[in-house]
Protein backbone atom coordinates (compact mmCIF):
# COMPACT_ATOMS: atom_id res chain seq x y z
CA UNK A 1 0.00 0.00 0.00
CA UNK A 2 1.42 3.74 -0.87
CA UNK A 3 1.99 5.67 1.94
CA UNK A 4 0.55 9.35 2.21
CA UNK A 5 2.00 12.22 3.77
CA UNK A 6 0.01 12.88 6.77
CA UNK A 7 2.35 15.92 8.39
CA UNK A 8 4.41 18.47 6.22
CA UNK A 9 6.79 21.42 6.59
CA UNK A 10 7.54 24.38 4.31
CA UNK A 11 10.47 26.13 4.78
CA UNK A 12 11.33 28.90 2.37
CA UNK A 13 11.50 27.20 -0.94
CA UNK A 14 11.35 23.65 0.18
CA UNK A 15 8.31 21.54 1.09
CA UNK A 16 8.83 18.09 2.89
CA UNK A 17 6.34 15.65 3.75
CA UNK A 18 6.53 13.14 6.18
CA UNK A 19 4.37 9.99 7.31
CA UNK A 20 2.74 9.00 10.23
CA UNK A 21 6.06 8.07 12.06
CA UNK A 22 7.27 11.31 11.64
CA UNK A 23 9.65 9.42 8.47
CA UNK A 24 10.54 12.19 5.42
CA UNK A 25 8.68 10.54 2.28
CA UNK A 26 9.50 13.05 0.42
CA UNK A 27 11.53 16.74 -0.38
CA UNK A 28 10.24 18.99 -3.05
CA UNK A 29 13.33 21.48 -3.21
CA UNK A 30 13.24 24.85 -5.37
CA UNK A 31 15.62 26.58 -4.42
CA UNK A 32 17.87 26.18 -7.13
CA UNK A 33 15.65 26.49 -10.08
CA UNK A 34 16.18 30.50 -10.71
CA UNK A 35 12.21 31.19 -10.12
CA UNK A 36 11.63 33.95 -7.89
CA UNK A 37 11.25 32.51 -4.14
CA UNK A 38 7.52 33.93 -3.96
CA UNK A 39 6.51 32.17 -7.20
CA UNK A 40 8.11 29.02 -5.63
CA UNK A 41 6.64 29.12 -2.18
CA UNK A 42 3.07 29.37 -4.05
CA UNK A 43 3.60 26.42 -6.08
CA UNK A 44 4.66 24.62 -3.22
CA UNK A 45 1.43 25.86 -1.36
CA UNK A 46 -0.24 24.45 -4.03
CA UNK A 47 1.62 21.25 -3.52
CA UNK A 48 1.18 21.32 0.03
CA UNK A 49 -2.91 21.86 -0.33
CA UNK A 50 -3.19 18.19 -2.44
CA UNK A 51 -1.69 16.52 0.06
CA UNK A 52 -3.45 14.50 2.99
CA UNK A 53 -6.63 14.69 1.35
CA UNK A 54 -6.91 13.26 -2.05
CA UNK A 55 -5.80 9.93 -3.53
CA UNK A 56 -1.50 9.56 -3.92
CA UNK A 57 -2.29 9.74 -7.99
CA UNK A 58 -3.62 13.21 -7.30
CA UNK A 59 -0.85 14.19 -5.16
CA UNK A 60 2.05 12.76 -7.85
CA UNK A 61 -0.41 14.69 -10.66
CA UNK A 62 -0.10 18.04 -9.17
CA UNK A 63 3.56 17.62 -8.29
CA UNK A 64 4.38 16.74 -12.08
CA UNK A 65 2.28 19.65 -13.36
CA UNK A 66 3.93 22.02 -10.58
CA UNK A 67 7.57 20.72 -12.01
CA UNK A 68 6.69 20.76 -15.69
CA UNK A 69 5.67 24.78 -15.15
CA UNK A 70 9.12 25.23 -13.20
CA UNK A 71 11.12 23.76 -15.98
CA UNK A 72 9.56 25.80 -18.33
CA UNK A 73 9.87 29.08 -16.79
CA UNK A 74 13.98 28.29 -15.96
CA UNK A 75 14.36 27.16 -19.50
CA UNK A 76 12.18 29.92 -21.23
CA UNK A 77 13.67 32.71 -18.76
CA UNK A 78 10.25 34.20 -18.52
CA UNK A 79 10.27 37.23 -16.88
CA UNK A 80 7.83 37.09 -13.88
CA UNK A 81 6.89 40.32 -12.13
CA UNK A 82 5.51 39.75 -9.26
Amino acid sequence: MNQVAISHKLEKSCLRLYDQNQALLSSFDLSHTGIPEKLAKSLLKAIQLEFGHTSLETQRQTFRCARKLVAFISQEHVEIKL
